[in-house]
């Protein structure tokens, strides 16, 4: 940490999954930031690992920075697409619900789907305003971790968004001429 900073919580961020500790170097052999037990584990033999307090000062520049709106813009772009197949999934969802009794496997699909993305969207918006907290108020070695992460896109919930949009958009309409709909005298076809 530099002179009068102080460290905040990022929320797992700045841990590594696999041993739960802080981030504390960058390995640009691999390109990948790492705990101490990564470095000792899996890039001992690696030319180009560094300390992140080492990167911080050298770390100011302005593509970084772009890279980071780039981010933020593509990020509000999905969120304002997934509003969008929300809203239209809802729409399917009450007329499949009126019309078609024996097509509950795709209400259900179509639910599960929409309440991922909202959970996707809450997701990464919380990661977004964690990111800006730590931007804003965050130690150096902090904001270089953070912008790493979403240089590389790593931001999982954004990738999980997008997934999520991109697959929903491939589930299909309900065709007319396959459905059935049962009453008491037997069976009517559409």
């Amino acid at each position: 940490m530099g002179a009068g900073e102080s460290a905040m919580d990022m929320k797992g961020m700045d841990t590594c999954t696999e041993h739960g500790r802080t981030f504390r170097h960058h390995c640009k052999d691999h390109d990948t930031l790492c705990c101490e037990l990564c470095h000792i584990e899996m890039h001992k033999k690696c030319d180009d690992i560094f300390d992140i307090n080492d990167l911080v000062p050298t770390d100011k520049s302005n593509d970084v920075k772009h890279i980071l709106e780039s981010i933020h813009v593509q990020a509000n772009g999905w969120s304002e697409q997934g509003d969008a197949k929300v809203r239209s999934i809802e729409t399917k969802v009450v007329t499949i619900r009126k019309e078609i009794d024996n097509k509950k496997h795709l209400i259900k699909q179509l639910e599960e789907r929409a309440r991922a993305i909202k959970t996707a969207q809450t997701d990464l918006k919380d990661t977004i305003k964690l990111n800006n907290d730590v931007q804003a108020s965050g130690t150096e070695a902090q904001k270089y971790i953070a912008r790493t992460l979403f240089a590389r896109g790593q931001i999982t919930q954004w990738s999980i968004l997008k997934d999520l949009i991109e697959t929903t958009m491939d589930i299909p309409d309900i065709d007319n001429s396959d459905v059935r709909i049962d009453n008491e005298q037997g069976s009517d076809e559409l």
